[in-house]
């Protein structure tokens, strides 16, 4: 069997277990352009020291650009250095696609040698806790007021004051927005459908899917998603992204903001786990005994809405009409 049949064995098993997309996704990518050399090697020709070396220089290469070409204008084309510390992630995330591809082939022939992945020397990830200060978010939100796409201001207004995952936010369709219940259904969030969860709206976040909703009919009546994209294979927008004093900003920086907010208001971990359907210990008998009932989470996410507008300094009535601003906004979605 060679990696490329090992991955496919494990693509379809992980769609079978009903694996994420994007986990599902992220094992073909990597392996695929990484392990590009392999695919169509014998797994049982790959050494403990063919992989031991082959996460090494990954790391290395991915530092020093290889992966990284960028086009410019004119036509010429230079290599971007990355930081080691992506070099690092990404040989750890292509080593962990090869290993799983292996491990699933050897439930298939028996006679296989052990996963040379043993060998390997895992590199330490530092999570990143990059986030924006309180003192900054009067000037994130009048820079997201500036942007002119409205679908992009909206959506980055959800992923704030909803603590979503920016591809959770993204997939939103109108038929997941109950409005009588005042809730929005993810089904298919982080960990796959078996996380499915409901998430409760504050009246901000009702305000802004109306508003939404309006435009919607007006501009984009055949997409059944909430933030459309004409451009996107996908149907939906991929990724928004800005700078904020001169610095690159991260969709995550927003769901660190709210939960950090939500923390500092002594609102229960229970929670706030709940509302970013973090996975509640399972050896904790307390966390056993909860579910996510809407009614107290209504109470608790409105707390924390009108804690993000006083810090963004929203006017009580919730208007987001477009605020004039010298802050420079680095505007550039892909679709």
């Amino acid at each position: 069997m060679t990696l490329r049949e090992a991955l496919d064995l494990l693509l379809a098993t992980a769609e079978t277990r009903g694996r994420s997309p994007k986990t599902i996704d992220g094992y073909k990518r990597f392996v695929e352009k990484y392990l590009a050399g392999w695919l169509n090697r014998p797994l049982a020709e790959i050494t403990p020291e063919d992989v031991h070396k082959k996460h090494r220089k990954i790391a290395v290469d991915v530092a020093t650009g290889r992966y990284a070409k960028v086009e410019l204008a004119n036509g010429t084309t230079y290599r971007k250095r990355r930081s080691e510390g992506d070099g690092k992630v990404t040989a750890n995330a292509t080593m962990r696609g090869f290993r799983a591809a292996y491990n699933r082939a050897l439930r298939q022939h028996r006679n296989l040698p052990s996963n040379p992945c043993s060998n390997i020397d895992w590199f330490i990830e530092r999570p990143r806790k990059t986030t924006i200060a309180d003192t900054d978010m009067p000037a994130f939100y009048q820079a997201v007021q500036a942007l002119e796409n409205p679908i992009h201001r909206d959506y980055l207004l959800l992923v704030l004051f909803t603590g979503l995952r920016k591809t959770s936010a993204a997939e939103i369709r109108w038929e997941h927005v109950d409005w009588d219940r005042r809730a929005l259904h993810i089904p298919k969030p982080k960990g796959g459908e078996k996380r499915a969860f409901d998430l409760p709206l504050s009246d901000f976040l009702v305000d802004l899917l109306r508003r939404r909703q309006a435009e919607h009919k007006k501009y984009y009546p055949k997409s059944d998603f909430v933030f459309p994209s004409n451009g996107s294979k996908t149907g939906h927008i991929r990724d928004v992204r800005m700078t904020l004093n001169g610095q690159p900003m991260r969709l995550h920086d927003l769901r660190r903001k709210f939960i950090r907010v939500a923390e500092s208001l002594n609102v229960s971990p229970y929670a706030v786990k709940l509302l970013c359907n973090h996975a509640l210990p399972s050896s904790d008998i307390t966390a056993s005994y909860l579910d996510a009932e809407l009614d107290r989470l209504h109470e608790v996410i409105q707390q924390v809405t009108d804690r993000l507008k006083t810090l963004c300094e929203i006017p009580s009535s919730g208007n987001v009409a477009s605020i004039a601003t010298a802050w420079t906004v680095g505007n550039s979605a892909r679709a």
